[in-house]
């Protein structure tokens, strides 16, 4: 970057023609004042080494503990160039003017010229490594700058020998016939790197300001030099901009060692917190660990214990079952631990996937509410479903997780509510405005025991309960909760616990789905849709049935009351496909006289979930069948299609299999023997194998409609269900594409219930078997 100085005095300029030397007293009196400038020079020249050296220690010492980067090693070498050329310059003032080292003074100039250059191309080298440490990319102008610099070094020591640049007159130093061509190429340099800068500048950012200053002097000094023919104080100039250079590197350094610094107390401070999470964490799994081994071994204690009771008094049949009534109810809870478990460690490893297929609300309700009846029931807790502005049915989601959902909702209420409490779940739709989404809110609200205000933000993590159970007989793991929340937030929606301690609580969830296309789900009750109804009921409210709307101001049904009944005005000829009674008062006397009034209908008695206990009555006065809560028009179809199938096989609804052939495939001795009991209970003539391979021998070598189901085991030697399940689908025969399979397997999620589907499978079972589950799947693959 330094052009080399005019270091002659003018007066030594005149010394280039001989016929203009001077008279021998002026030429004394211009030595005496050279030797006095020469001093001067030598002083500030001394200075200007003497800072060079500085920053170079100042360099190593702030670098010696870290790695050098580009920018470091660039200023490095800037400085020991300057440093070259400063005492170069400093010894071409020694010999300046004495004949006998004529060669040595072009020599220590050249140096000064070459080393410009050098440091011209050491500037823009400085430049381009700033900007590359923020954005990567290519920089063209550095090998164009890198040649022309190159070509200039290599001129300058040419002009030692050839006097283009400069040359020696009787000792002294003048300027060549090039000299100003030179300068001027060089300045064009300087500024090409500062118009590059200011372009750069914000990359550069604090930079910016030092670099141009590095540029600016040593152009000044040039352009001064070129005009002026006297002594221009150029690497004074160069060392006080190089000087800028390493104060404003050095403040940056300690700009980002500072930010650095905050970052490290920042990731300590972070690592703290995790640190602390971690133990809380690990003391959480302790206690978790703790509470399962606790509820682990309950239900395993009666299983054990009661087994071993009814063994002893085998031979006192009411003693014995009241035995396995226990052991039947501790295997229960006993797989809701594992099953929880399970569920969390597969959230957590992130393999939990929501799936998005088409499933019926009412359903979802009716069976959730199915499994937590009995327990409210048993706890004598007045448990209730209302639904609000539900105007579909039919929606788009993963309804195994849905179902999980309010399971673990609704068992958390009757576990924390004490007897004779209250529990409502609560439904409510609010359709989006693009008409193919909804947001369904679930609030499920019990005046139970509360939550301390303190436990709340923490309930929804994995392990925590307000109250171990190793003190608290409410049993439980501790996970539910978490598990309904990394659910609900999987399905992008929401989850909140509102709770006062001793008043009870209310979870609510709102969780957007889509909706399903109505006309194509209800095609699959095409044969009963249009069955005749009557309605009977006292409330003008409870003459509704939900999503059964009216038509033409007109319910597509006829309504009467109990009272109309009792009193006998209701008296008609006509005659009903099915009768759905909802009486408020009298309801037993109110069935028996519609069922003498229409033997032939099917009647179903619709009551609260407080009247679970009373099911047997209503039964018993004629009605078919009993259903709870809210009536909805795909659950009134469901119900339909089941008396139908009832009428068809029989009086004894239990033996829905009778004069049916089902094979069962399984390896497995006890599994085989449990599902051999279930599907002979129900009437069916079994047929075994023990693998896929003898499944698929055993299907190809039966006559065609031999077999009216297959329970295909998944898990098995030779050939796994998957396979075997396959190759019967693409059998050339014309009941492989339509005999009912159900796949049995204690893979529980969705992802393999979706795998089993793929493979031609007609329904999934989880193992253990619920032979209630057994039943419904069943009879819903045989009557499609």
């Amino acid at each position: 970057m330094y052009q080399p100085l005019q270091c002659c005095m003018p007066q030594f300029l005149s010394l280039a023609n001989d016929d203009r030397i001077q008279k021998d007293e002026k030429v004394f009196q211009i030595e005496l004042a050279g030797l006095d400038m020469s001093q001067a020079n030598i002083i500030i020249e001394s200075y200007c080494l003497l800072i060079t050296i500085t920053l170079q220690v100042c360099n190593v010492i702030a670098n010696h503990r870290t790695e050098y980067n580009l920018k470091n090693r660039l200023l490095g070498v800037m400085g020991f160039v300057n440093a070259l050329i400063i005492l170069s310059y400093i010894a071409y003032i020694l010999v300046d003017g004495k004949p006998e080292y004529s060669l040595w003074n072009n020599i220590f100039v050249g140096v000064c010229y070459a080393g410009g250059a050098v440091l011209t191309e050491l500037f823009g080298e400085y430049a381009f490594a700033i900007v590359q440490e923020k954005k990567d990319r290519g920089i063209w102008l550095r090998p164009v700058i890198r040649a022309i610099c190159t070509a200039a070094v290599i001129l300058d020591f040419l002009s030692i020998f050839n006097g283009s640049y400069f040359s020696t007159m009787n000792g002294f130093h003048v300027r060549g016939p090039y000299y100003v061509l030179n300068q001027i190429f060089m300045l064009c340099i300087i500024l090409i790197v500062i118009i590059y800068i200011a372009i750069e500048s914000k990359e550069m950012k604090k930079n910016v300001i030092a670099l141009i200053m590095y540029g600016f002097f040593p152009a000044l000094s040039t352009i001064l030099q070129i005009f002026v023919q006297d002594y221009v104080l150029l690497y004074p100039a160069i060392t006080l901009s190089l000087l800028i250079i390493y104060v404003v590197s050095y403040l940056e350094q300690s700009e980002e060692l500072h930010q650095k610094n905050d970052e490290l107390q920042k990731a300590m401070a972070e690592t703290e917190l995790a640190k602390k999470a971690a133990e809380h964490a690990n003391a959480s799994k302790s206690d978790f660990l703790s509470s399962m081994s606790h509820d682990i071994r309950t239900p395993l204690n009666a299983i054990i214990g009661m087994t071993d009771i009814a063994i002893e008094n085998i031979d006192d049949q009411k003693q014995a079952v009241q035995n396995l009534n226990v052991v039947k109810t501790s295997s229960k809870h006993l797989l809701s631990l594992v099953n929880d478990v399970l569920d969390l460690s597969m959230i957590e490893s992130g393999k939990m996937t929501i799936s998005e297929t088409e499933f019926i609300l009412p359903d979802l309700l009716s069976e959730t509410m199915r499994i937590i009846w009995p327990l409210a029931s048993a706890k004598k807790q007045d448990l209730s479903l209302e639904t609000e502005g539900i105007q579909n049915e039919f929606y788009l989601g993963d309804m195994p997780r849905m179902h999980q959902i309010l399971v673990n909702i609704l068992s958390n209420a009757v576990k924390y509510t004490p007897s004779e409490g209250k529990i409502v779940l609560k439904v409510e739709e609010k359709r989006a405005e693009d008409g193919h989404s909804a947001v369904l809110t679930i609030s499920c609200t019990d005046n139970g025991i509360g939550i301390a205000k303190e436990y709340q933000d923490q309930i929804f993590e994995p392990f925590v309960r307000e109250v171990k159970t190793t003190v608290n007989p409410i049993e439980g793991t501790g996970l539910g909760l978490a598990i309904v929340n990394d659910i609900v937030k999987a399905m992008h929606g929401t989850v909140k616990v509102i709770s006062e301690k001793g008043m009870g609580s209310a979870f609510i969830l709102a969780i957007p789905l889509g909706l399903a296309d109505e006309e194509k789900m209800l095609q699959r009750f095409a044969d009963v849709k249009d069955l005749s109804l009557l309605v009977v009921c006292d409330e003008p409210a409870d003459c509704s049935i939900v999503c059964l709307s009216e038509k033409d101001g007109a319910y597509p049904y006829d309504i009467c009351s109990s009272a109309d009944i009792l009193s006998g005005m209701q008296k008609t000829e006509k005659q009903y496909d099915a009768v759905l009674c909802r009486s408020m008062y009298r309801q037993a006397e109110t069935i028996h006289v519609l069922r003498n009034q229409y033997p032939a209908s099917s009647l179903i008695f619709n009551c609260k979930a407080s009247d679970i206990n009373e099911e047997r009555k209503y039964l018993d006065a004629g009605a078919d069948m009993v259903m709870y809560g809210p009536i909805f028009r795909t659950s009134l179809y469901e119900e339909f299609e089941t008396m139908i199938l009832k009428k068809k096989i029989g009086v004894n609804h239990d033996e829905y299999l009778k004069g049916k052939n089902v094979m069962i495939v399984e390896d497995q001795a006890i599994n085989y023997l449990i599902v051999e009991h279930m599907m002979k209970n129900a009437g069916a003539s079994v047929w075994k194998a023990e693998n896929g391979m003898e499944a698929v021998d055993l299907f190809l070598g039966s006559a065609v409609g031999q077999f009216d189901l297959i329970m295909m085991d998944i898990m098995m030697p030779v050939m796994d269900g998957y396979a075997a399940a396959s190759k019967i689908r693409s059998a050339r025969r014309t009941d492989a594409k339509t005999v009912p399979m159900i796949a049995m397997t204690a893979n529980a999620f969705e992802e393999d219930i979706q795998r089993s589907k793929s493979y031609g499978m007609n329904a999934h079972l989880s193992k253990p078997l619920d032979p209630q589950m057994v039943k419904e799947t069943v009879l819903h693959l045989l009557k499609h």
